[in-house]
């Protein structure tokens, strides 16, 4: 899978987490949030209604073929997809059985890798687009490289520039994309980010080719729990991704987090070492002070290594992350009214919650 699906998916995907691409899509959001120059953008938040029901079973063995799956796994994959009937209850009584002529059943496990990989055929469309300069992508730091799309499991993002023609690229793209796959869009559930300075007619030509409302702010869809998974170097065609580190205790602004650009674009690191300027920009003073404490090698006498401190082995390890998370965070009175007082989704805080009283 690693090698057949792109970087720009995450979910299902071993060795990647959604929370790389939740990062990515915040630092992409704040360059938005902070630009100044005549260039406007758009990020365009998509829900794809009733995913797993839609799926063409034409294009499921369509994309099988063109992945290189022989012809004796893929039929035997295509009978694990086809083989399947259901009944209704209509009124106290079991209707007679019928087959479907699409989708795939939810709780298989074969279902979410056919839907990655079908969802690799919008990448593509996307990449070609871009590669002929049709679709004018975004980057979430001046040096830093492309980003068109990425993907959520059924849910998806895309960015470009804020224009009349751009937005009728997007909505090209995925009719096209929709078409093969089976899909349908649900409007109600989709929703517009543009950048602040953008004129309002030119706001509303974007929406009306979009089929979607502007939000105020898509960031606050966007929140991530305090510490998610370990902290690594991923490769995303360059673009290094932070995974593990959250927004715990920064500004209320959820924008305001640690995220790609913030530690490898921002120099934290200079010739005398530490940049506390810039770490204090990013991060709570308790953090810093554990952060200076460490001893950098400047002179670049020792290999870069990536080790997790609070461990022995120094393995990443939630328990210890969770630790070190509330050792920065320790707010008077109660954790809860702290954690329901946290500008992230409820769906977040619910989790932290969890957490808590699980602990507790």
């Amino acid at each position: 899978m690693c090698k057949l699906v792109s970087p720009n998916q995450v979910s299902f995907v071993p060795g990647r987490q959604i929370s790389d691409n939740i990062l990515i899509a915040q630092e992409v959001l704040h360059r938005f949030h902070r630009a100044r120059g005549k260039t406007e953008y758009v990020a365009w938040k998509i829900d794809l209604s009733k995913a797993y029901d839609r799926f063409k079973w034409s294009f499921i063995e369509q994309t099988l073929a063109e992945v290189g799956i022989g012809e004796t796994p893929l039929q035997l994959i295509m009978s694990c997809v086809k083989n399947v009937s259901y009944k209704f209850i209509l009124n106290g009584e079991l209707t007679e059985s019928f087959k479907p002529q699409r989708g795939v059943r939810q709780g298989d496990p074969l279902s979410p890798y056919l839907f990655v990989l079908c969802m690799e055929k919008l990448s593509h469309i996307i990449a070609a687009r871009v590669l002929k300069k049709e679709w004018k992508a975004v980057r979430a730091a001046r040096s830093g490289h492309l980003i068109s799309h990425l993907f959520f499991a059924d849910d998806l993002i895309l960015f470009g520039e804020a224009s009349a023609q751009q937005a009728m690229v997007l909505k090209n793209s995925l009719e096209e994309f929709c078409e093969l796959f089976g899909q349908q869009v649900n409007f109600e559930k989709s929703l517009l980010y543009i950048s602040a300075n953008t004129k309002s007619g030119l706001v509303d030509q974007i929406e009306l080719t979009c089929g979607a409302t502007r939000s105020a702010d898509m960031r606050n869809y966007l929140g991530v729990p305090l510490v998610q998974g370990r902290v690594t170097k991923a490769t995303y065609k360059g673009l290094l991704v932070l995974r593990g580190v959250g927004f715990s205790g920064v500004e209320p602004d959820p924008m305001r987090g640690v995220g790609i650009s913030s530690i490898w674009g921002d120099d934290m690191i200079v010739r005398t070492g530490w940049n506390i300027k810039k770490l204090l920009q990013a991060l709570l003073p308790e953090a810093v002070k554990q952060i200076i404490s460490i001893h950098v090698d400047v002179e670049g006498n020792l290999p870069d290594t990536c080790i997790w401190g609070p461990t022995l082995n120094g393995v990443f390890s939630v328990k210890t992350a969770y630790e070190l998370s509330v050792r920065f965070n320790e707010v008077p009175g109660s954790p809860w009214n702290f954690i329901w007082n946290l500008k992230i989704p409820p769906r977040v805080k619910c989790s932290l919650g969890f957490s808590l009283k699980k602990r507790s």
